[in-house]
């Protein structure tokens, strides 16, 4: 690529001739449809080109993220589309962020409410609500300590062996399910025998189905039996300790309720105090940070374009799950192109300047030829294949609608101040 050493090799054979050193002039020619040929000529000091590999790219392009996680429920577009900024390109799924939305504007509507009251006082009214809240959060933590009773008790039938009674109710069971079983094979013999001689086939099938049914039935109770031979089984104790546990963690919950609301009573016993009105404040503004928090969830599952563009990839799929680190649209203007270059040394960046002139060809479009000028120049060099390497950036003075991403481009960078 990028005929290199060609230029090497014709510059060494200049220097053997003994070709003196001056300025020719480089012509380029552009033409646009309707309009007269224009050639520009660029002096250029005789073997002061420096040349380097290069690569087309947008000037501007962005890489679009949802800034939350969730799962995509909707994709809006795809890629090659033409977008405006601020479109909305892809949306997750919203019921969870709406409905913590809705929880949020209650909370926060009733933290005025209790701000509202704490500013006035109670009434006769308002104590009576106060204490029925009390009321039922003691119903609450009732129901919870009954929960955590039936979980402990589950525990410790679960890390038991089974009783005598268990095993002879389970036995009894079986022999019920056998006496029905053949109850039903009797029936069904008796029945498909008459067949023919007052029976339907179709009441023949109903008894079949019907000693399936205690076949099934059998089945259940022997398992029932094995089951009870074989406790405790750890299956069935690791289910009760997590029952326990979530019990547990409920009676807490429930009684921090209770302290909560008969602490709420004893305030509003009291009448109107600055400290109940101040905590009744914080109440609100954290309630009223919430909401904002659940906006801001919900805005977040909305992904917008951040400018205006082409889309030029998109990985995003309806059911995905993503966050900010995954699942993105990547959204370019390919109507504008730079060139960046891959391997210019840091022999030869020194020699270059912001403005220096250049010539673009490409390896993908041999008839095009394109002046360029030097438009950035990378102030942080990188290591590659043992070489450190600056990134410049060249501007096509004239557009042309063949370029394409990523094509390589040879790169001949006039230093307008060259090192003698």
């Amino acid at each position: 690529m990028l005929k290199r050493w060609i230029i090497i090799v014709a510059a060494l054979a200049l220097v053997g001739a003994g070709t003196y050193l001056g300025f020719s002039y480089l012509s380029v020619g552009a033409s646009a449809p309707g309009s007269d040929d224009i050639t520009v000529e660029i002096p250029i000091e005789s073997g002061s080109e420096i040349i380097a590999e290069g690569r087309v790219v947008p000037l501007d392009d962005v890489t679009a993220c949802f800034a939350a996680e969730g799962i995509v429920r909707q994709v809006l577009v795809a890629e090659g589309d033409q977008i405006e900024a601020g479109q909305v390109l892809a949306r997750l799924d919203l019921r969870s962020r709406e409905i913590g939305l809705a929880q949020a504007v209650a909370q926060e509507q009733g933290a005025q409410a209790r701000l509202d009251l704490a500013r006035r006082g109670p009434d006769a009214v308002d104590l009576e609500a106060v204490l029925a809240g009390v009321e039922v959060a003691r119903a609450g933590l009732q129901s919870a300590q009954g929960g955590l009773a039936s979980a402990t008790a589950n525990l410790a039938r679960a890390t038991k062996s089974a009783t005598e009674e268990e095993l002879a109710i389970a036995g009894h069971q079986v022999e019920q399910a056998k006496n029905a079983l053949w109850a039903a094979q009797a029936q069904r013999d008796a029945i498909c025998g008459r067949v023919g001689k007052g029976a339907q086939e179709a009441d023949c099938d109903a008894a079949q189905a019907g000693v399936q049914q205690t076949q099934e039935a059998v089945y259940i109770a022997e398992l029932g039996v094995e089951r009870l031979l074989a406790r405790p089984l750890a299956e069935e104790v690791a289910a009760a300790q997590a029952q326990v546990l979530q019990a547990q963690g409920q009676v807490a919950s429930v009684e921090a309720q209770v302290l909560k609301a008969e602490a709420d009573y004893r305030r509003a016993a009291k009448g109107p105090s600055a400290e109940s009105v101040r905590m009744a404040e914080a109440d609100l503004a954290q309630a009223q940070t919430a909401v904002r928090h659940a906006q801001l969830a919900l805005e977040q599952s909305e992904l917008r374009a951040p400018r205006g563009g082409t889309v030029v990839r998109t990985d995003l799929k309806v059911g995905q799950p993503v966050s900010p680190s995954s699942g993105s649209v990547l959204i370019a203007d390919l109507t504008r192109w730079v060139v960046e270059t891959t391997d210019l040394s840091e022999l030869s960046v020194v020699q270059v300047q912001v403005g220096d002139q250049a010539i673009l060809r490409f390896d993908a479009l041999p008839d095009v030829e394109l002046k360029g000028v030097v438009t950035d120049i990378a102030p942080l060099g990188e290591l590659q294949r043992g070489e450190i390497t600056y990134k410049v950036t060249l501007s096509p003075q004239e557009p042309d609608p063949r370029l394409a991403w990523n094509m390589t481009s040879e790169v001949s960078i006039i230093p307008s101040q060259p090192n003698k």
